[in-house]
C-alpha cells in the first residue's frame, strides 16, 4: 500500500470572540455582535473555550 505525506495548516487563531447577545429590535436593522480581544480575557476564560473547540473539532471529526 503507499503512503502519501501531506502537510497541514493549522486552524486560524482568532484574535476576538464574540458576544452572544439577543436578538436585536427589526426596526435597527442588522448589526454586529459586539466582540471581546482575547487579551482581555483571563486564562479561566481561555482555556474554557480552547476546550469547548477541541471538543467540538473532535465531534465534528466523528471521533467524540
Amino acid at each position: 500500500m503507499a503512503t502519501l505525506n501531506l502537510s497541514l495548516k493549522p486552524f486560524d487563531v482568532p484574535t476576538h470572540v464574540i458576544l452572544d447577545m439577543p436578538p436585536g429590535r427589526k426596526q435597527d436593522g442588522i448589526q454586529g455582535l459586539p466582540t471581546i480581544a482575547l487579551e482581555s480575557l483571563d486564562e479561566a476564560t481561555l482555556e474554557a473555550l480552547i476546550e469547548e473547540f477541541a471538543a467540538n473539532v473532535m465531534k465534528a471529526a466523528g471521533k467524540a
